[in-house]
């Protein structure tokens, strides 16, 4: 005579478990889907919007402020030690690139697609190298071209093409003591 399995009735409530858990799964994905596909209500403040490209901001404004101190965070932090490359008279590069309007509207730019392509959920596997190649490259080759915005600064640092209203100099670099 065989004696009855004492988990029997424990397995037979799992699977019973499982099945309840995944119709309440199936059910929730099916509401994610419509509203995924509904997009979000009009007017909802908690949809996350992009940051607005730099040259749309009043330069007065303390949008503009925060913003382009997040830009010099990232030039900084990101584009110069990876990519800031020996500077030459055919390649230059001005320490004070945010004194350069076209400097600022291209590395922000950048930037921007920077956060969408190198986040996984927006940009994917291959983000990271359409960055590179159709954001990042581009924006280099005219910022340090010989007849870029920095070609200047290259003989008179003190080049009147900078513009000192985009930073206070306490912000122009982080750390910086003047």
């Amino acid at each position: 005579m065989s004696t009855p399995d004492p988990h029997a009735e424990d397995i037979a409530d799992l699977y019973a478990q499982v099945g309840r858990l995944t119709a309440e799964l199936d059910r929730v994905q099916a509401v994610l889907e419509d509203l995924q596909a509904a997009g979000p209500p009009a007017g909802d403040a908690s949809v996350v919007q992009a940051p607005p490209f730099l040259l749309l901001l009043n330069r007065a404004s303390e949008h503009y402020r925060q913003e382009l101190a997040g830009l010099v965070r990232w030039v900084n932090l990101v584009v110069v030690p990876n990519y800031g490359r020996e500077v030459t008279g055919a390649a230059p590069w001005c320490a004070q690139w945010w004194a350069h309007p076209e400097a600022v509207a291209r590395l922000h730019a950048a930037w921007l697609a920077w956060q969408g392509l190198t986040d996984p959920q927006t940009g994917g596997v291959t983000g990271p190298s359409v960055w590179h190649r159709d954001h990042l490259d581009p924006a280099l080759l005219h910022l340090r071209s010989p007849q870029g915005p920095f070609s200047a600064c290259m003989t008179n640092p003190d080049s009147e093409h900078h513009e000192d209203l985009l930073l206070p100099r306490t912000q122009q670099l982080p750390g910086n003591p003047n």
